[in-house]
């Protein structure tokens, strides 16, 4: 890996993370085509673990709301989001890693991806004028179904941001509520997995250019999770599913066989 390496996928994981399109399929490919040495799994948690930071900063005063006094329907919702995730993603780890080192996994389902992105465009009417007397967290039955998609959302190309907002949005959800707990509730799933994976980051062979891009995704990071708001606020989805649908269609054109 070298600096240039370091400081691209940096930028990519910190703006493919708040983006609907995949910040675990674009390192992958981008891995890749790059053919870098260092294992692709423990590189990706490696970066998602800096945008995590970035929620945290970012919903800072919403986290000492919750826990100050402790906002129990709130947080039950997390819990319940939580659990079909973290079955889900273990199955998914289980598979083997060759998800994460194969190119055309990843472009495969960076075109699912795309594919519902624009049927979600198509499905939800923009509403800039939404109501002030709307829930605050989803329902039990809500969280979990959005925590299902979450744990889908583990393979290598399907946006976690933009499954699990779009699945909040299509429930019900408005734009707001659905976009913070969709970022809240990755917090203890990035962090179960990286206290899971933590073993392997000491065996990164450049440890030096591994922290260099875990500061680059993370000022990036800052900058995009604002554009994914203002994304959900328009629900303008469309767009981005094409994106997802060319970029996973020519990777599979120039590097599959």
């Amino acid at each position: 890996m070298t600096t240039l390496d370091a400081i691209f996928l940096g930028l990519l994981q910190g703006i493919a993370e708040f983006l609907p399109i995949s910040s675990s399929g674009h390192l992958t490919l981008a891995q890749t085509i790059m053919a870098l040495q260092e294992a692709p799994l423990t590189i990706n948690l490696a970066l998602h673990v800096a945008t995590l930071l970035v929620v945290v900063i970012f919903f800072r005063a919403k986290i000492r709301k919750l826990l100050f006094p402790l906002d129990l329907n709130y947080l039950k919702a997390i819990i319940v989001c939580s659990i079909p995730t973290g079955i889900i993603g273990l199955g998914i780890k289980e598979m083997g890693a060759a998800l994460f080192e194969q190119g055309h996994w990843s472009a495969v389902f960076l075109c699912c991806n795309g594919l519902f992105l624009i049927a979600l465009h198509y499905k939800l009417k923009p509403s800039p004028h939404e109501q002030t007397d709307l829930p605050e967290a989803p329902t039990m039955r809500q969280a979990f179904l959005i925590g299902v998609v979450q744990g889908v959302a583990a393979l290598p190309g399907i946006s976690r941001s933009g499954s699990t907002i779009g699945c909040a949005r299509a429930l019900g959800l408005p734009a707001a509520v659905a976009a913070e707990f969709s970022l809240l509730a990755s917090l203890p799933v990035i962090f179960g997995a990286a206290l899971l994976e933590s073993k392997d980051f000491v065996s990164f062979s450049h440890p030096g250019l591994m922290s260099l891009s875990f500061i680059i995704a993370m000022i990036s990071g800052w900058v995009s999770v604002g554009l994914l708001l203002k994304i959900v606020s328009k629900d303008a989805w469309k767009w981005w599913g094409f994106y997802c649908l060319a970029a996973g269609a020519l990777y599979l054109a120039l590097y599959a066989r």
